[in-house]
């Protein structure tokens, strides 16, 4: 969950910087309501782990079904984490490279720039 909220803090801050009505605006709009959906389905998948009984996560009862983090096949439970971690990636991915266009326009003033590849910088740390 604090991924989610990590990545929209940046998108709602390239909302601020870009032009209304740009594509980078609306690509970073866009990614702001799928990163919104993916953090709440895998917040929904980890808080609501078991059916029909929450409490079956912690007490391991063999009646109930468990499915992503607490499945007890151990093959779901490395899909849904390696899922979740390359969804996580390739969101960091895209989310860093949204602002490069801004990079390459002309006229940008230079603080403008070094403050971009600042940024850009530390995103890749």
């Amino acid at each position: 969950m604090s991924t989610t909220f990590v990545k929209l803090a940046l998108l709602l801050q390239y909302l601020r910087v870009f032009n209304r009505g740009s594509f980078s605006h609306r690509f970073a709009f866009c990614m702001a309501i799928f990163v919104a959906l993916w953090g709440l389905s895998f917040t929904i998948v980890a808080w609501f782990p078991c059916s029909p009984d929450i409490s079956a996560y912690w007490s391991l009862k063999s009646d109930v079904n468990c499915w992503g983090f607490a499945s007890q096949d151990p093959k779901i439970f490395e899909m849904t984490f390696m899922t979740h971690t390359a969804l996580n990636m390739v969101l960091d991915l895209i989310i860093l490279s949204i602002p490069v266009s801004l990079y390459f326009q002309s006229g940008v003033p230079n603080k403008t720039r070094r403050g971009l590849t600042g940024l850009l910088f530390l995103g890749a740390v």
